[in-house]
């Protein structure tokens, strides 16, 4: 009797899934795959001090004088997640209390909640409780000032979220707010995820119990790159909760994290949710008294299957609309597999270009999409598949989550955490397929999208033994090479020529940009002329052939001062034409991997002019300088002509990996900062009676 109404409360979990995994997954420092709860070490056993009520030292200005660079503190952030009883079936209960001292004008934004609550299909995320208040010191005394839930605002977003929000009266610089909030939810599929680090912002202590009932079997993807300074897991009875009148007990797990930094987005990464400390929790199966032992996380198998039987992924598989005819003559007129694929994509893109959405899922029905000439990432890549499917080649699917979007599990197969579609095409006689996509217009052959590099796709074969996990990698460099001449006038004023040809991953990004930019604001990304210079000359060449490079034409001018004497000394550096100016790796250390997407090849070839009546003085030394393994070199050369008259300039940097570890950004950092000083250091020339 308890069987039915528990399964109609999971299908309304699943369509929740979705809405609450945007929060993205990191790799787990364990998981619970097998079992109701994790598999932890022996608990740290600690001495957690209750959370203190508020009180002047939280006004002190020492108790922040390490925090001056930030708009807040998080003081403590304290989340139950529990569940209750509801006639036959139960709902997840959640409880949160943030306690934030704004320290700066942009600090204000702490005093405001935007809680977002999820319904669909007769399920509901309920408010039942939210109120904060703010405290102040009038007069050496605390002041609080209590704000209701009656005080807020709902706001639709969607068909299936509202969000509740609530500003606190009498916050300002310098006050404590306090906001508490309970909700309770129909969706149990997933558990709300908890954030113990925060962007920008740092957590003196963040602390979560949840409570789980041994009917239930989750999942936990536990991340952290700092220690907690508690962490248990025990066994209790629950409360007075029961079904058919046997005792419930729960699975507690408790977590506390004491000073966490506040988190700061760093170059060269995927998304901040990738490596912010959190837990989150996907229900895998349920045992209920009676009924039996029931899954609900499936194995990837299983989970294939499904998606090949889907109406909007599997089920248009084959359809290939008005292509047939032409697919169907390129199968009969080109023998190279390999060249026919390329020419099924040229096909693809040109009957349908990309509407900027990602999505695994095809937007509706194909010929819809052909005849708006635009779809999704799936209408446009699933069409692919059959496409390459009927002009003869070898080809299935392959799900994967952008670089954005945030990484992915390897044993669960949770497809709301997938966001975008290739096709994997098996050539014979090669041991690996070739991944190809045709979202991007004017992309070489077999060159996939910026988005989707160093992460990892799943092939959805049609056949089990051949479903499997696929690096998503870089096929071609990000590559660069600018060339030109520096011309000094012998007048203290200089004119340049620079021609900057952008190839691989380089041009797909300009190519990207100048769909957006003007010629000015495209040369604008790329150069930035030294004080006193002027730009005479900005164009953008971008050929219809996506083999042949971006080029951005550029002129410079730096007039010499009206009146002025003729200068001793003319002094010219490739940092003021278009070398580095900074290192992008300037923190002294790194907690996270380096994430270039692709390998990178910057070069740089000037000729300086010597004017007449100069000579030249003195040339920077050569630098030749790499990593202890060769994946990264730089190089720099300065070699003046047999007649003295000019000066070759010229200057490499290889990163022949696309990441790097955080134990190699130490040489990674020292190879490009030897590199940026030498692009400083000036090419002296002399006038000649001095």
């Amino acid at each position: 009797m308890l069987l039915h109404p528990f399964r109609r409360w999971l299908q309304r979990a699943a369509f929740a899934a979705g809405f609450l995994f945007l929060l993205g997954f990191s790799p787990a420092m364990y998981d619970a795959h097998a079992q109701t709860t994790p598999t932890a070490a022996p608990a740290k056993k600690a001495e957690i001090e209750p959370i203190k009520p508020v009180s002047l030292a939280d006004f002190d200005p020492a108790t922040f004088a390490a925090d001056s660079g930030v708009a807040a503190v998080v003081l403590s952030d304290y989340g139950r997640t529990s569940f209750v009883q509801e006639g036959s079936g139960f709902q997840v209960r959640f409880e949160r209390t943030r306690r934030v001292k704004i320290l700066r004008e942009a600090g204000l934004d702490e005093a405001t909640i935007k809680l977002q609550l999820y319904h669909r299909d007769n399920g509901y995320e309920n408010l039942v409780s939210l109120s904060g208040a703010a405290w102040n010191v009038e007069g050496g005394k605390l002041q609080r000032t209590e704000t209701k839930n009656s005080a807020g605002t709902t706001v639709r977003l969607s068909d299936y979220v509202n969000e509740r929000r609530l500003t606190l009266a009498g916050a300002r610089v310098g006050s404590v707010v306090e906001i508490g909030y309970v909700t309770q939810s129909d969706f149990i599929f997933t558990l709300p995820t908890w954030q113990f680090e925060i962007e920008d912002i740092p957590v003196r202590r963040s602390e979560l119990l949840v409570e789980i009932p041994q009917l239930f079997d989750y999942a936990v993807e536990l991340l952290s790159y700092y220690p907690f300074a508690l962490e248990e897991q025990s066994l209790k009875p629950y409360q007075a909760m029961s079904v058919n009148g046997q005792q419930i007990k729960a699975t507690h797990l408790h977590w506390v994290m004491r000073d966490v930094p506040a988190f700061r987005t760093e170059r060269f990464i995927t998304t901040p949710n990738d490596y912010m400390a959190h837990a989150q929790f996907q229900l895998r199966a349920a045992s209920m008294p009676g009924s039996g032992y029931r899954a609900y996380t499936t194995t990837w198998d299983k989970a294939s299957g499904e998606l090949l039987l889907h109406s909007r992924f599997g089920g248009i598989l084959g359809a290939v609309g008005e292509l047939a005819k032409p697919l169907r003559a390129l199968r009969e007129s080109e023998p190279d597999q390999a060249v026919r694929a390329q020419a099924v994509v040229e096909l693809v893109r040109g009957a349908i270009a990309w509407n900027g959405v990602s999505s695994i899922y095809a937007a509706g029905q194909l010929a819809e999409a052909l005849r708006q000439h635009k779809g999704n990432s799936a209408d446009i890549n699933l069409l692919l598949v059959s496409s390459l499917r009927t002009a003869g080649i070898n080809a299935d699917p392959v799900i994967l989550s952008t670089r954005d979007h945030g990484a992915v599990p390897d044993m669960l197969p949770l497809l709301d955490r997938f966001n975008f579609v290739l096709a994997a095409v098996q050539l014979p006689g090669q041991p690996e397929p070739l991944l190809l996509d045709a979202t991007t217009p004017l992309a070489p052959p077999g060159m996939l999208p910026e988005r989707c590099l160093g992460t990892r796709g799943r092939l959805i074969a049609r056949y089990e033994s051949s479903q499997r996990w696929l690096p998503i990698a870089a096929t071609q460099k990000y590559t660069s090479f600018l060339s030109g001449t520096v011309t000094p006038d012998g007048r203290g004023g200089t004119t340049a020529t620079l021609r900057l040809a952008l190839t691989g991953y380089a041009a797909q990004r300009a190519r990207r940009r100048a769909a957006e930019l003007t010629p000015e604001q495209m040369v604008s990304r790329y150069y930035t002329p030294a004080p006193g210079a002027q730009l005479t000359q900005r164009t953008v060449t971008q050929p219809t052939d996506a083999t042949q490079p971006v080029t951005l034409e550029i002129g410079v001018s730096e007039p010499a001062e009206p009146g002025a004497a003729l200068p001793a000394l003319v002094l010219v550096n490739l940092k003021s034409y278009g070398g580095l100016t900074e290192n992008p790796f300037n923190a002294p250390e790194r907690r996270f991997s380096v994430d270039l997407g692709s390998p990178i090849v910057e070069t740089i070839m000037l000729e300086v002019a010597v004017p007449a009546g100069y000579a030249i003085e003195s040339v920077p030394a050569a630098l030749n300088t790499r990593t202890p393994d060769g994946h990264v070199r730089a190089q720099y050369l300065c070699t003046p002509a047999p007649d003295g008259r000019s000066v070759q300039v010229s200057s490499t940097l290889s990163l022949a990996r696309a990441s790097f570890a955080p134990e190699e950004y130490d040489a990674l950092r020292t190879v490009y900062g030897r590199l940026v000083a030498k692009h400083a250091e000036m090419l002296v020339l002399k006038k000649a009676d001095q």
